[in-house]
């Protein structure tokens, strides 16, 4: 009967399976050109302007900008893209700070390791090794979707450097200047994934990847910005070529395993959210079904005194949908005096 059972359910699985991959390849919106997001840095030039370090026995792709002994701004994307995420906030951060970006462990022009126990434990060790190795004593955080979970991290162990040097009689701030938030997933309890992105966490997933293309891609791509702010054909293949390099389409499932851990060290991450004195800001672009208004909710209700910006008709990736309205909240809570001054 067991046996009948399990059967019974892989069968429902993969016929729901490929109706999802059908509905996928046939997704398709009606686009305003007027209202699409812009690039403006190519991904070639991008490319070219990255540089590589060894670290932790990963060779990482990161990006400098900015005039030497500002204030630093340290930037970590989402999955399934890559710092390339950060092309429209780029330059106009870079006037003012010093700006840092990499491609996390499995993503971009890094290392991409098949068979290979990826974490978000490891991310954020692989962040401090950047920092450490580019001489940044303090920074401040930005981070989006995948990207927030390691920034939740990071601020856990800011908190913890900064009992034990208290602990130890010794006047320290930690590391954190200020965190920014965009659409992730920071709370378990609020997290919505699609059939694809289930079964993908799931032993499907190498399966699965096998059967992923460039027309099934943009269309699950495309399906979390906001409905007037879709990319374009030509962004669409530039982001396929990017999560493509070193064929790290295949490593998705490796990945994926995010959402296991989110749920695994939900509560220290929230406590250090609840607990910190670092400043911070959560920006959301409300169309987003994935982690949009729940989380923006979820927030009011357990962080006192909640800095939360809603963006109206954004999706997923407001950092690319709602540039300027982006730029303009991050650059006043940047702005305000006890956060510009950091120590160097």
């Amino acid at each position: 009967m067991a046996s009948i059972k399990k059967f019974a359910w892989m069968v429902s699985v993969l016929i729901a399976l490929g109706v999802t991959l059908s509905a996928c390849k046939d997704t398709t919106r009606a686009v305003n050109p007027d209202q699409q997001f812009s690039i403006t840095i190519p991904l070639k030039e991008w490319r070219q302007q990255a540089q590589f370090a060894q670290l932790l026995g990963h060779r990482i792709a990161y990006w400098q900008a900015g005039p030497k002994g500002k204030p630093v701004v340290l930037l970590i994307h989402g999955f399934p893209s890559a710092a390339w995420d950060w092309q429209g906030l780029w330059q106009p951060l870079s006037r003012d700070y010093q700006v840092v970006a990499l491609d996390l462990l499995g993503f971009g022009y890094s290392d991409k390791p098949k068979d290979y126990a990826y974490s978000l434990i490891e991310q954020a060790d692989i962040v401090m090794a950047l920092t450490r190795q580019l001489g940044i004593e303090h920074f401040h955080l930005l981070a989006h979707d995948y990207g927030v979970s390691v920034a939740q991290e990071l601020l856990a162990r800011h908190g913890d450097q900064v009992k034990e040097r208290v602990g130890a009689e010794v006047s320290h701030r930690g590391f954190l200047l200020s965190l920014g938030l965009l659409n992730g997933g920071l709370f378990a309890e609020t997290q919505n994934h699609n059939l694809v992105m289930t079964l993908m966490n799931s032993a499907f997933g190498p399966w699965l990847v096998k059967l992923a293309d460039e027309e099934r891609f943009s269309a699950r791509f495309a399906a979390v910005f906001g409905h007037q702010s879709q990319p374009t054909e030509q962004q669409l293949q530039s982001y396929w070529q990017l999560i493509n390099e070193q064929q790290g389409v295949l490593v998705q499932p490796e990945l994926i395993g995010y959402i296991d851990e989110r749920y695994q060290h939900r509560d220290r991450w929230v406590e250090s959210m609840q607990a910190t004195a670092v400043p911070m800001r959560i920006i959301v672009g409300a169309e987003d079904s994935l982690s949009g208004d729940n989380v923006l909710q979820r927030y009011r209700e357990l962080i006192a005194n909640a800095d939360g910006v809603r963006l109206p008709g954004v999706g997923h990736y407001p950092q690319l949908e709602a540039t300027e309205q982006v730029l303009a909240s991050y650059q006043e809570f940047l702005s305000n005096s006890y956060l510009s001054k950091a120590k160097h």
